[in-house]
């Protein structure tokens, strides 16, 4: 939690400097990286360096750093998710870390997310959860038809094959959102303000999910993904994913229904 303090922090320091949102290069996966993004990866890495030994990095913007297949730890690191937001002054972005012992999903230690226009935190380890100022729970919302959900709407970029499912979905669900940051959408059915996360297309990283899937997972939300499994090896880091997030094993079964992919890892 610490490292994601002072990385809103530092966040903060270059609004007020006028600097967040200035583009500087092409981060390790192909994006355009920020002043905002690098400067808050850059504190998140030296604070945790300051606490851990034997650690490596696997980060959005500078891709490995370390040795992931020796160190006794590996942090994910997220450090602005949501750019796109963040640049045109839309308030709903967040930063995300994940502490692995091993290379799988199973061996992740803890994980935070950050909102950082507003500085709450969504924090658990495989014992506690922390949430600030937040006593709320996932919903017990379990049909479509009274849900909110926020959709990725992507797939009504893709072939014929994804925008029929997808329409039919919109058409069930009560409540339609679209937030634009996946790390803080999940983290809204941690707490009972959202149903449901739905991106029927493979178009997010590792980055964007495992820390709040981490932390929904923990307070009894399930999910699915449209691959094995999250795996901090190279060629997995690149990887983009499908994804269904939801409050609960029937409402997850009741989207699952309206698409023909092949989910895996589910939660429960």
């Amino acid at each position: 939690m610490t490292a994601l303090n002072k990385a809103r922090n530092a966040y903060l320091g270059l609004v007020k400097e006028g600097k967040a949102g200035i583009e500087k290069c092409i981060g390790a996966f192909g994006d355009t990286s920020t002043m905002g993004d690098l400067v808050t990866e850059e504190v998140i890495i030296n604070s945790i360096s300051s606490e851990l030994r034997d650690v490596s990095f696997v980060t959005e913007e500078r891709g490995i750093i370390g040795d992931i297949k020796n160190t006794r730890y590996r942090v994910l690191i997220d450090p602005i998710d949501g750019s796109t937001n963040m640049k045109r002054g839309i308030r709903f972005f967040s930063s995300g870390i994940a502490l692995f012992e091993g290379i799988n999903y199973s061996d992740i230690v803890a994980a935070g997310v950050i909102d950082i226009p507003n500085g709450q935190i969504y924090f658990a380890n495989r014992t506690n959860i922390h949430i600030d100022n937040d006593v709320s729970s996932p919903s017990d919302v379990n049909r479509l038809e009274k849900a909110i959900v926020s959709l990725d709407f992507r797939p009504l970029k893709k072939e014929k094959e994804f925008i029929e499912p997808f329409l039919k979905l919109c058409q069930k669900i009560r409540y339609v959102r679209n937030f634009g940051s996946s790390l803080l959408d999940i983290c809204q059915i941690v707490t009972g303000k959202i149903d449901a996360f739905v991106c029927l297309t493979p178009e997010l990283r590792l980055f964007d999910l495992v820390p709040a899937l981490f932390i929904l997972e923990r307070v009894g939300g399930c999910w699915v993904i449209d691959k094995p499994g999250f795996i901090l090896t190279e060629p997995m880091i690149k990887e983009r994913y499908a994804v269904i997030a939801a409050s609960n094993n029937q409402l997850l079964e009741e989207i699952i229904n309206f698409t023909s992919i092949n989910w895996n890892n589910k939660s429960d």
